[in-house]
């Protein structure tokens, strides 16, 4: 059924009188807005019995700015001030309300939660509802990062109203239909920042922005420890403008604590207070913590993280990680890690294993264990110069040969210079392109149109194992001519271009010359010669004391080769390593460690 109010039909008054001194105000009705006095009329109330004392019925509907029904908005009949009468729009907007007498002048007032309070339209029968204004938008510090938690508080000290929102955690706040037209104070504040304060103008039916731009409180600390390097907490919290010591970083102002608390130093802290605009520094000696490490084991190269020590040491040694490692002549390297926890005692035993003599099969498999231990890729190449046996693994892996790969360019110049198709006394002319950075002398010495000979491009070519002599020595002669000398004597892996040969075709080379079968006698021991007198030393010979080595070594990143003759009394060998672990420097390691083994083996 639908009723007079939904259909549009006045509601008939109800019958009954209305005292004044039992009239009570609605709840939620704003009495002291300024409504329009209404006198009653007949489109707007008709007396049911015709009489002066009857109550007024009012019937209307309530529409916002767009036109659309305000349901649930308060309508309120008021006599001198007081309501003597209420009721609620529907959700179609429409309402109904009676109440007061003929006799008495009356008005209407409507609101609702989100619009300003409206006056009832006597003349079109409409309540215009106009929503309150809607403030929202962003806090932000100085450096633009959000401020959370701040509140921003609208005032409008004549009306005394006041509306308040706090910002998330993104600096954003927002209050929507809040707002009555009009300008209001401003103010945005939180802890440790400086306040602003604004002025705004808001409009009914309006949506305004307001960004907020706090400056933090803040002072400087400058911050340095002993040893530098180190991150320190502030409160707790690593500091931004402070990923290691020593620095400068603002703080906000107020009482902080300065704490390191690591594995490798003692507990540290210091309180400081932080002023505005002002500087403070602080500093930190920190000491190390440590615990104590015994290490028992034979008499020899004893060392701990690359330091000699006595066997039998003991002693305090920082925490953490440490290498200790044994060498030896007759033995392979005992390397291992231990951990010293802080106030505690660690304990090794060194124990390495002696290098295997007589057997190559278990040479060659105590090799291989070691250099699983290294980690890498690796290709190892050894023949008696005695009796021509050979020994070794991954040896006719093609990889790179770096510098080695000079070895059969040296070979093929002389070789054609025996044959007549030059003279070592010849001049070759540089060119640009035979400038190449690197190892040698003649990149930063020479200019393209000087002029060398082939025999002083050979020598620099194997005693400093200069690039440039190599570019211009490939040039003249051609690469293809040279692989294919290198393979006609035994080497047909190596190839100039791509720089690529494998262990065991550099070790024959190097037998061949030993032997005589490549040059005459007398070029033979001068490449002989130039290869004891290279300047790199490094590697085969380092720990070979007092034994001549003549060899050729290669170096490209982690790419560490070296290939010589190792003159053992009595026992003669080639050695050819090449390596490859990343590092550099473990390559280098496992040649002389290696090295050092052969000479044991081929000597016993």
């Amino acid at each position: 059924m639908i009723s007079a109010m939904e259909a549009g039909i006045a509601p008939r008054p109800l019958i009954g009188d209305h005292l004044r001194q039992g009239r009570q105000a609605a709840p939620g009705i704003d009495a002291g807005c300024d409504p329009i006095l209404l006198q009653p009329a007949q489109d707007i109330s008709k007396p049911l019995l015709g009489t002066a004392g009857m109550p007024v019925a009012v019937s209307g509907r309530v529409m916002d700015a767009e036109w659309n029904p305000v349901g649930g908005a308060t309508v309120s009949m008021l006599v001198d001030g007081q309501v003597v009468a209420h009721s609620a729009s529907a959700r179609s907007g429409w309402f109904e309300l009676q109440g007061g007498h003929r006799y008495e002048a009356f008005t209407v007032s409507v609101s609702a939660p989100g619009y300003v309070t409206a006056r009832f339209d006597t003349g079109t029968g409409t309540a215009l509802m106009h929503a309150l204004a809607s403030v929202s938008r962003q806090v932000l510090d100085d450096l633009g990062a959000p401020v959370a938690s701040a509140t921003v508080t609208f005032m409008q000290t004549g009306r005394r109203l006041m509306q308040t929102a706090t910002t998330d955690a993104g600096g954003w706040f927002a209050l929507p239909h809040a707002l009555e037209p009009g300008s209001f104070h401003v103010v945005a504040e939180a802890a440790d920042h400086e306040a602003v304060e604004a002025t705004l103008r808001v409009d009914q039916d309006g949506a305004r922005t307001f960004n907020a731009v706090l400056s933090r409180l803040v002072g400087s600390l400058a911050l340095t420890t002993d040893p530098p390097g180190l991150q320190v907490l502030l409160d707790g919290k690593p500091l931004a403008d402070c990923p290691a010591t020593p620095c400068n970083a603002s703080v906000v102002v107020g009482r902080h604590l300065l704490s390191l608390d690591s594995d490798l130093y003692l507990p540290w802290q210091q309180e400081i207070d932080v002023l505005r605009k002002t500087t403070i520094t602080a500093s930190a000696k920190l000491e190390r913590k440590t615990g104590t490490l015994f290490v028992s084991g034979p008499a020899g190269d004893l060392e701990i993280d690359g330091k000699v020590v006595a066997p039998g040491w003991k002693g305090l040694i920082p925490t953490g990680s440490h290498v200790v490692s044994y060498r030896g002549a007759s033995v392979w390297p005992f390397v291992r890690t231990v951990q010293v926890s802080w106030n505690q005692e660690a304990d090794i035993s060194v124990s390495p294993t002696p290098v295997a003599t007589g057997d190559p099969n278990a040479f060659i498999a105590q090799m291989s264990s070691y250099l699983a231990g290294v980690g890498g890729r690796y290709g190892v190449y050894f023949q008696d110069l005695s009796s021509g046996r050979e020994m070794g693994s991954g040896q006719n892996s093609v990889m790179e040969a770096a510098s080695v790969i000079k070895i059969p360019v040296a070979l093929y110049t002389y070789q054609q210079s025996e044959a007549g198709a030059l003279s070592l006394d010849d001049l070759v002319t540089l060119q640009s392109s035979d400038f190449m950075g690197g190892t040698g002398i003649l990149y930063g010495s020479a200019k393209p149109g000087d002029k060398y000979s082939y025999r002083d491009l050979v020598s620099m070519l194997i005693r400093y194992s200069d690039n440039t002599a190599w570019q211009a020595l490939r040039r003249a002669l051609g690469s293809r001519a040279i692989d294919a000398y290198a393979a006609s004597i035994g080497a047909p892996d190596c190839h100039q271009v791509d720089d690529n040969c494998t262990a065991r075709e550099t070790g024959i080379e190097l037998a061949a010359l030993y032997r005589g079968q490549l040059l005459n006698a007398a070029d033979t021991q001068t490449l002989i010669t130039l290869l004891e007198t290279t300047v790199y030393n490094d590697r085969i010979n380092y720990y070979l004391t007092g034994i001549p080595v003549a060899h050729k070594v290669g170096m490209d990143g982690g790419v560490m080769n070296d290939a010589g003759i190792v003159y053992q009394p009595g026992r003669p060998f080639v050695m050819s390593m090449y390596t490859y672990t990343g590092d550099g420097s473990s390559g280098i390691q496992a040649i002389r460690d290696v090295a050092r083994a052969a000479d044991w083996f081929y000597s016993h």
